[in-house]
């Protein structure tokens, strides 16, 4: 391919696409930067690629895919019909039904709906792809059975069908009856789109009159969509109310069916189960739950990705449990318990991609001298976790000791690690350490040789913290952990190197020496592919002898630590904190993930903060979809396999109804519009055989 001009609208482009090396069936990605340095924010920005923008001696060019689309820092306040969808962040809400349809499809994921005065604007997305439709059937010649002939079944289209039935009187004794459940509406007017190969084909709106449907010509009815997403909007005037009931059908060729409503947005009061303030790509993984520290602790890990289900574990009360997701995060379904012993919580786990395998260590709400291990075998395509194994136990203290606080993972030649509280001396004064141990065989979780104690001496302090993390080579791993406020580091290359303070406590100044920040903000911490250690950490900031943190970013490259050891993230007011941080690692681009929750002046936790580290230089992130709810024990996925997969979950309230929620980086059709652009090109290759046959014989 010679050039490429993908066409922009609402930027301008600022790179060429040139001399992009194809071959049959390959795939290439090309990042196209645009420039919004003079676009106000709310502004809609796309890029998309046409076959006769690209410039080839292939003689046939197929662009796959959708247009790149996004708004501008944020989304506008109205809706706009045009495929970016951040302006349904908190307008839409998963749907209720629990049932799995055999075309994901047409399977109803979310829907949405906004109503004023001048229109009527609907969401909706699905499991699978939106507008997919089906190759047409082929037809098929059957026997009568009587021996006369055969019969040709007539022909059925090959689209997908999504409907959005509208009551606009609110009377059910009118229209057209519709029923979902409890819900009853009699529909006056039809919303009808049709898609086929990811496209919207057609689109009409229908008045029920008379006893059938009639389409109303020249009525103005918008549709536009992405992967997953549509949206359809009709004027107000036609359909004349903007007060209404709805509710939303899909179907494809093979009459499979699937209903989803919610309570529209607008001019009439919410009463239904919208979810207040959560953005798409914000969802409640469970709520109601029973437990305010349901996704303690934040430097632990409790998320991962197995290429095609996020998995979220957390403590319900009772058990620790986990629930996965297929849909992005949207909607979450019900696992099992991890452990077969009952009561185990604060759990931490490591997630091995190369054998689907997920090891899990927690301890006892009850003081007792062990931790407890499990390891499950991890299916994607089923969607399971198999736990053959019976729970395993670790003495990792000394004497019985509650609230462990271990941390799991497995090194590069597949040994286990286990860094976990001891109890070292019961008697006043009570004393206590943090012990690493190391599986004695590959990924056994059986038996466990003692690998020693991290701090240089004993602490006082019940609420050590802290994490072991493989470096990427042999057994060498990091042992990262704060005590006292002390924020330290060790490095294992078959011995473990002097203790290495990262925050040193006792040269803070008077208004940075609260060790509170041990246990309100303790080191989250990993290694990238080069073997570099990232460390995330609050200091001992305090007012009014309050814990009050400030977020610091400190890195190892496996020899030194970096020249400034000590880089502040945040930016809060003297009066406000910052608590529970934990990082990320985007193992495709090499970039990293800060997350912390920011504390307003009274210190309850309400603002999710975010920064992204590429090649060394920190950015703010936009986080949407944030309520008043007080959050807690935030905790993120240690690494995911691309940007829009790098995740969080954190517990909110402290009082019902708590809630564990989800969030994630958006996809681009969502995000505020980034630096770069990626289009994805395939370029299929064609040609005439132009070879002379000749007749033989």
């Amino acid at each position: 391919m010679s050039s490429a001009f993908p066409t922009v609208v609402g930027a301008t482009g600022v790179t060429n696409i040139q001399n992009v090396q194809v071959v049959l069936g390959e795939e290439q990605v090309v990042d196209y930067a645009v420039d919004i340095s003079s676009v106000a924010a709310g502004t809609f920005v796309s890029a998309a690629l046409s076959p006769g923008d690209v410039s080839s001696s292939f003689d046939h060019i197929i662009v796959l895919g959708y247009a790149a689309r996004a708004y501008v820092l944020s989304p506008p306040a109205d809706i706009l019909i045009d495929g970016a969808f951040a302006d349904w962040n908190g307008k839409a809400t998963a749907d209720s039904d629990t049932f799995t349809l055999a075309n994901p499809n047409i399977d109803i994921a979310a829907v949405g709906a906004v109503n004023n005065t001048e229109s009527a604007s609907f969401y909706v997305s699905v499991v699978g792809d939106m507008c997919s439709g089906s190759a047409i059937p082929i037809i098929l010649a059957k026997p009568t059975g009587g021996g006369g002939g055969v019969i040709i079944p007539s022909r059925k289209t090959g689209e997908d069908l999504l409907r959005v039935y509208i009551d606009s009187d609110m009377s059910v004794s009118t229209g057209y009856n519709v029923a979902l459940s409890t819900e009853f509406i009699g529909a006056d007017y039809k919303v009808e789109v049709h898609g086929l190969e990811g496209k919207v084909v057609s689109k009409q709106l229908m008045q029920y009159s008379g006893g059938q449907w009639v389409v109303m010509q020249g009525a103005q009815v918008d549709a536009a969509n992405d992967a997953k997403k549509l949206e359809v909007a009709v004027m107000a005037s036609a359909i004349g109310s903007s007060s209404i009931d709805f509710i939303v059908e899909t179907t494809d060729w093979r009459a499979r069916t699937d209903l989803a409503t919610a309570v529209p947005l607008g001019t009439r009061s919410m009463t239904g189960p919208m979810a207040s303030g959560i953005s798409p790509e914000g969802w409640i993984i469970d709520g109601p739950t029973t437990s305010s520290s349901a996704t303690a602790m934040s430097y632990q890990r409790k998320l991962f990705y197995d290429g095609t289900n996020f998995w979220s574990f957390y403590w319900d009360g009772v058990n620790t449990v986990y629930k996965y997701s297929t849909d992005g995060g949207q909607t979450w379904t019900l696992g099992t318990s991890v452990f077969k012993t009952t009561g185990i919580n604060e759990v931490s786990l490591w997630y091995h991609s190369a054998s689907n395998t997920v090891y899990a260590v927690g301890d006892a709400g009850t003081a007792s001298l062990n931790v407890y291990l499990q390891r499950g075998t991890v299916d994607p395509a089923m969607h399971t976790i198999s736990w053959p194994d019976p729970d395993r136990m670790l003495p990792a203290s000394a004497n019985v000791l509650g609230g462990k606080n271990a941390y799991i993972s497995r090194d590069a030649s597949g040994y286990l690690w286990v860094m976990s509280s001891n109890c070292t001396n019961p008697a006043s004064p009570v004393r206590y350490d943090l012990s690493v141990f190391r599986s004695s065989a590959v990924d056994s979780i059986t038996s466990w040789v003692y690998s020693g104690n991290n701090l240089s001496a004993d602490s006082n302090q019940p609420v050590l913290k802290g994490s072991v993390v493989p470096t990427g080579t042999g057994s060498d791993v990091w042992a990262v952990y704060g005590y006292e406020g002390n924020v330290a580091a060790r490095q294992y290359t078959g011995t473990w190197s002097t203790e290495e303070l990262v925050f040193d406590i006792a040269l803070a100044g008077p208004n940075d020496d609260n060790p509170g920040n041990t246990d309100v903000a303790p080191p989250s911490c990993l290694v990238d592919s080069n073997g570099v250690l990232h460390v995330l950490y609050g200091n001992g900031h305090e007012q009014s002898s309050v814990s009050k943190p400030r977020i610091f970013y400190a890195y190892n490259t496996g020899s030194a630590w970096s020249a400034d050891p000590d880089i502040q993230l945040d930016s809060a007011s003297s009066q406000e904190g910052n608590h529970r941080p934990t990082i990320s690692l985007d193992s495709q681009t090499g970039n990293v993930y800060a997350f912390w929750i920011e504390t307003d002046n009274g210190d309850l936790g309400l603002t999710i903060m975010g920064m992204k580290n590429v090649s060394g230089t920190w950015t703010s992130l936009t986080i949407g979809g944030q309520t008043a709810g007080e959050k807690r024990y935030l905790t993120s996925i240690y690494s995911a396999p691309g940007e829009n997969y790098i995740c969080w979950q954190w517990t909110q309230n402290t009082t019902a109804p708590i809630q564990v929620i989800f969030d994630k980086i958006p996809e681009f059709s969502d995000a505020v519009v980034p630096v770069f652009i990626s289009l994805l090109i395939l370029v299929a290759f064609m040609r005439r055989d132009r070879a002379r046959r000749t007749k033989k014989g």
